[in-house]
C-alpha cells in the first residue's frame, strides 16, 4: 500500500513538471546565448560564416547538450519556413545541417543565388531572436576546355594530344623496319 502511494505521488510529480514544461521545448535544447551575432560572406561556391562571441559548434548528431549548429538555406528564406518554437525541418535538400563554419555548394546552378544561415541549438530550434546572416553568390559557368590545336597556347595540350600517336607511329616504323632488315637478311643468306 505504501508503494502504491509513493508511486502515485511520483505520477502527479512528473505530470505536473511535464505540464510547467513549455510546449516548445526540445529536451535537448539549450537556449542560446545571448549577443551572439553571425556574419557571412561569399567566393565562388563557398560561403564562410564568422560566429562572435564563438559558441561551442557541433554536428547535432553527436547530441552534446550546450552544443548548437548552424543551418544553411539555399535560395529559401527562412522566414517562409521556420515556426517560432519548432525546428529546422530535415530531409529538404535546399537546407543543409552543418557545424562547419564554411560550406561549399558544388551542385549550384550557374548563376545569382542567394543563402541564409541561421544559429539553431543540438534540438534543431532556432534561437529566438533569430540569429542569422545571409549573403548572395554567383556561379559563374565552367568555362570549356579549348579544342587542341585551337592556337591557345596551351602546348602541353597538344603534346599530349599527339603522344599516342607518335607513339604508334614510332611502333609502326620499328616494326617495318624490323620486317625490312628480316627481308634482307633472308635474301643475303
Amino acid at each position: 500500500m505504501r508503494t502504491t502511494f509513493i508511486a502515485l505521488v511520483i505520477a502527479a510529480l512528473g505530470i505536473a513538471a511535464a505540464q510547467a514544461m513549455p510546449a516548445s521545448a526540445s529536451p535537448n535544447a539549450k537556449e542560446c546565448p545571448a549577443g551572439v551575432t553571425l556574419t557571412a560572406s561569399a567566393s565562388g561556391r563557398t560561403v564562410t560564416v564568422g560566429v562572435s562571441p564563438a559558441v561551442n559548434l557541433k554536428p547535432a548528431k553527436d547530441a552534446v547538450a550546450d552544443s548548437f549548429h548552424l543551418h544553411y538555406f539555399v535560395d529559401t528564406d527562412p522566414a517562409t519556413v521556420l515556426q517560432p518554437g519548432q525546428q529546422v525541418p530535415s530531409g529538404n535538400p535546399q537546407i543543409i545541417h552543418s557545424a562547419a563554419t564554411t560550406q561549399e555548394f558544388k551542385d549550384l546552378a550557374p548563376g545569382t543565388h542567394h543563402v541564409w544561415v541561421v544559429l539553431g541549438d543540438v534540438g534543431h530550434v532556432p534561437c529566438a531572436p533569430l540569429v542569422k546572416a545571409d549573403v548572395g553568390l554567383t556561379v559563374v559557368a565552367a568555362s570549356s576546355v579549348p579544342a587542341t590545336g585551337t592556337g591557345d597556347g596551351a602546348q602541353h595540350d597538344a603534346d599530349a594530344n599527339w603522344t599516342p600517336w607518335a607513339v604508334l607511329a614510332a611502333g609502326l616504323i620499328a616494326a617495318g623496319t624490323g620486317l625490312a632488315l628480316g627481308q634482307r637478311t633472308k635474301r643475303a643468306q
